[in-house]
């Protein structure tokens, strides 16, 4: 069963536009409209380009930022799953007989 969708008006670099969003994501997409608009401010206000130069470097620094955090996300999962398989190799050496395994 798909979520239901709702028209929402977002507004970003002075600009509305009209964007057909699911119920459950209504907050997220306007949390993301309002940085990314702040994000083309700041930018605005530290250079002297157009707006269209200014969305392109917000943007590029948008990406920059959610290349770091996968990076970091997925250097932590690898650390745990790691970990996992080190506690489940500890478990099978120890189901034979009793013994504590270190968490």
């Amino acid at each position: 069963m798909s979520a239901e969708s709702t028209q929402v008006s977002i507004h970003i670099a002075g600009n509305t536009y009209e964007v057909k969003c699911p119920n459950d994501a209504i907050q997220e997409l306007q949390a993301a409209a309002q940085y990314l608009d702040q994000k083309i401010r700041d930018v605005s206000q530290r250079s002297q380009h157009d707006l269209e130069k200014n969305i392109v470097m917000a943007a590029l620094q948008l990406s920059h930022e959610l290349l770091i955090e996968k990076k970091l996300n997925g250097d932590s999962i690898k650390k745990m799953g790691h970990r996992i398989e080190q506690l489940i190799k500890q478990f099978n050496r120890s189901s034979t007989r009793q013994e504590e395994i270190d968490f």
